[in-house]
């Protein structure tokens, strides 16, 4: 009776005691590796804190090394970092093609970027407006930085003997004119980029 009792009471305890390794409040993986960096094996620990958890899987990982399952001149344990998700945010923006004089939009454009929030994600879509605005002034002449407009003179003229000239000259103008448009961005109204 007394051998059943103990037998009863001794389970009853290697269960309490797995259940309660498994139902920590934290847990740890430390992997196991060789010289090169490759993971070789992986150790999970559980405990009430981060440094229990850590502790009974570096132990383990520790064994391992000692018992000499594995192979290796060089062989460590290395506690892997707990991963913290960032939100993934997508932002736009537009920038806008405006006459400088009138203060009026000829076009706007639409930037669009995705990623991590807090890693300037607004910053992105707005850098991508502003390029497309930039590259469509370019092409499109709007920008006013030329070298001004070529005009070509033809003139008639009559020498002394009587002699009928004609003549061609190209003239540059005078000179670049100035910017007639300018592409701006909306600002947010509040937040960082």
């Amino acid at each position: 009776m007394k051998i059943a009792l103990t037998l009863v009471v001794l389970g009853l305890t290697m269960l309490a005691g797995s259940e309660s390794a498994q139902a920590g409040h934290d847990q740890c993986r430390v992997n196991l590796k060789n010289g090169r960096g490759m993971i070789l094996d992986s150790f999970m620990g559980y405990g009430y804190t981060r440094y229990e958890a850590c502790s009974e899987a570096r132990w383990d990982c520790d064994r391992a090394i000692r018992g000499g399952y594995y192979r290796g001149r060089r062989l460590f344990c290395e506690e892997e970092l707990p991963h913290r998700r960032r939100t993934m945010v997508s932002r736009s923006c537009t920038a806008r093609l405006v006459h400088m004089r009138s203060g009026g939009t000829l076009h706007s454009f639409y930037g669009r970027a995705s990623g991590p929030q807090g890693t300037g994600v607004k910053g992105q879509a707005c850098q991508r407006a502003l390029r497309q605005c930039e590259t469509y002034r370019a092409r499109s002449g709007r920008g006013g930085h030329g070298h001004g407009r070529g005009r070509v003179e033809i003139g008639v003229g009559v020498g002394h003997g009587g002699r009928v000239g004609v003549g061609i000259g190209l003239g540059l103008g005078h000179g670049p004119r100035r910017a007639r448009t300018q592409c701006v961005v909306d600002r947010p109204m509040r937040g960082r980029w």
